[in-house]
């Protein structure tokens, strides 16, 4: 049965991946008003994860997905470097946005999804900020 879930979950991350979002913030809306849709399915597949010492979304997936999102951003031949020079700020958005999607997960999604999805984007909008004045 575990397999079975973990299968359904695979299945769910890569729907997600695939919509064609315009923005880092669209993406946001989307997964955390899908989580919020299928109430129980990923409270059910987050306590599987737990039980297993698996993460829900490794840290790596979601660096690769906010580094795509501000590589487009600001549309540079200098993209890399910049978002090379910033990688220890870049890991600090991305636990931030691990940590607000556990808190919400063991709270058993009782925030409002509009204060999750505004705690997860907090942080990336201080580093767009940042980027954008050195570009």
């Amino acid at each position: 049965m575990p397999d079975l879930c973990l299968a359904l979950l695979q299945q769910d991350l890569e729907y997600l991946l695939q919509q064609q979002l315009a923005d880092w913030q669209q993406m946001v809306e989307f997964s955390i008003n899908f989580i919020e849709h299928h109430r129980v399915r990923c409270l059910n597949f987050y306590h599987l994860l737990i039980l297993q010492n698996q993460e829900i979304i490794s840290q790596d997936t979601i660096t690769k997905l906010l580094e795509l999102y501000l590589a487009q951003t600001l549309q540079s031949q200098f993209n890399y470097q910049l978002l090379k020079k910033h990688s220890v700020e870049i890991k600090f958005v991305v636990g931030g946005i691990l940590y607000q999607l556990k808190k919400w997960f063991d709270s058993q999604l009782k925030l409002a999804a509009v204060d999750v999805i505004e705690s997860m984007n907090c942080g990336l909008s201080l580093l767009e900020d940042t980027l954008i004045m050195e570009h």
